[in-house]
This record gives C-alpha cells, structure tokens and sequence, in this order.
C-alpha cells in the first residue's frame, strides 16, 4: 500500500507541475486587435510578459514594417509619443476640440491657452498730477493700494505658478499593439 500511494502521490505532482512546466516555456501569443491602446502600471517587460510582444509603449518606438505602421502613415513608423501627454478623444466633428476635424488618430497636439481677459477689480487707479500746475505726465499711473506703475502704465504682478500647467493626475503606462504576431 505505501508503494502504491507513493506513486499515486508521484503521478498527482508530475500531472500537476507539467502544465506550468509547459506554460512557462510557451511564447505568449499576443492579446488584442491592431491599434488597441491599453494602460498599465506594469512596465513594458511585465507587460508583454503577460500581452505578448506584439505590444509596444507608446514613447516614439520604432515600428516601421509593422502592420500598424503601414496601415497609419501618418504615424512615420513610430509609436505615438504619449509621453508626459494626455489623451483626448477624437473629436471628427469638432463640436469639443476645434481641430478635431482636422487631426489624425495619434498626432500630438501642442500646449494652448484659449483667449481671455484678465479684470482687475482689485485696484483703483487715477492718474498722476504733479503740484506745478500743468497737469501732471498722462503716460504715469498711480495705483492707489500698492504706488506707481512703470512710465508705460503697466504694473507687474507677483509670479506664481510653477513650471508647466497642469491638471491633477497619475501616471500610467501606455501600449499600442502593432497588429505583429512574430515579435
């Protein structure tokens, strides 16, 4: 009785160890459709580990004679760089963006302050009378609360700020796939 339960314990280890055995040395095929984006917080390794190779970050990889790469040539066989950016939905309508209409999936769009005025409800100014008589110099202000602006009437501000506008977020990782199962 101890032999045969000695096998039979034998034969339950092998049959269960074998299948890792056998996944760990598979090559993963790769999760996914062409030109699918995921985020991650696993980097690239990890990533591909589990996804397969066919997936590439989004960082200006060179992917030239990839699938994606001929199917967008837009692109000019490189990754977007997604790095340090945002991502916003196309907009082909341009009811939200306007240049939605104009932009092509992946293209990066540049840093951009829509017009505005500032209003300044906090100071009262009045210009400047010298006690000759003449009626004092127009081109200097007086601002009542904090003394005199520059001859040109301008008044600096305190900077404040840091170095980049932003809004609050977290970083992540972002992977492109390329649509080649062979990597």
């Amino acid at each position: 009785m101890k032999k045969f339960t000695g096998i039979l314990i034998t034969t339950c280890i092998i049959s269960y160890l074998l299948p890792l055995v056998s996944y760990a040395n598979e090559t993963k095929s790769c999760t996914g459709e062409m030109g699918d984006v995921k985020m991650s917080l696993l980097g690239l390794s990890a990533f591909t580990e589990l996804h397969g190779n066919c997936w590439k970050a989004m960082d200006g990889t060179n992917i030239e004679g990839e699938p994606l790469a001929q199917k967008l040539p837009h692109l000019k066989g490189k990754t977007p760089n997604a790095l340090g950016r945002f991502f916003r939905v196309m907009d082909v309508e341009a009811k939200i963006d306007p240049d939605g209409e104009k932009r092509l999936t992946g293209e990066p769009q540049e840093d951009l302050f829509k017009s505005h005025l500032h209003k300044n409800e906090n100071h009262v100014y009045k210009w400047n009378r010298s006690f000759r008589g003449d009626g004092g110099n127009p081109k200097t202000l007086v601002d009542r609360d904090s003394g005199s602006a520059d001859s040109h009437g301008y008044k600096k501000t305190a900077k404040t700020g840091g170095v980049e506008t932003r809004p609050k977020n977290i970083s992540i990782n972002a992977y492109v796939n390329t649509g080649n199962p062979n990597d």
